[in-house]
C-alpha cells in the first residue's frame, strides 16, 4: 500500500515537545508557533472576540466584512 502526502508535512512537522515548552507551558508556546507561521506567510492572529460559540462567526465576518460585529449577519 503506497500512502499519499499533501508534502505539508514537511512545511508543518507538527507539535514539538522540548524543555522550552515545558519552562514556558505548552499553550505559549503553541502561540508563539502559530504566530511565526502566520508572519511567514504576511499573516497575523487576530482576537475577533467572542464566546459562547459565536467566534467562528466573527471570524467569517471579519474576512468578508472587515469587522467582527457583522457576525449576526453571518449567522443567519
Amino acid at each position: 500500500m503506497k500512502l499519499l502526502l499533501s508534502g505539508d508535512i514537511e512545511i508543518n512537522p507538527g507539535p514539538v515537545e522540548n524543555v522550552v515548552s515545558k519552562s514556558i507551558g505548552s499553550s505559549s508556546l503553541n502561540n508563539v508557533l502559530l504566530a511565526a507561521r502566520l508572519y511567514r506567510h504576511g499573516l497575523r492572529p487576530l482576537d475577533v472576540g467572542g464566546g459562547g460559540g459565536d467566534c467562528f462567526f466573527r471570524a467569517v465576518a471579519h474576512q468578508l466584512y472587515g469587522n467582527p460585529a457583522f457576525h449576526l449577519n453571518i449567522r443567519a
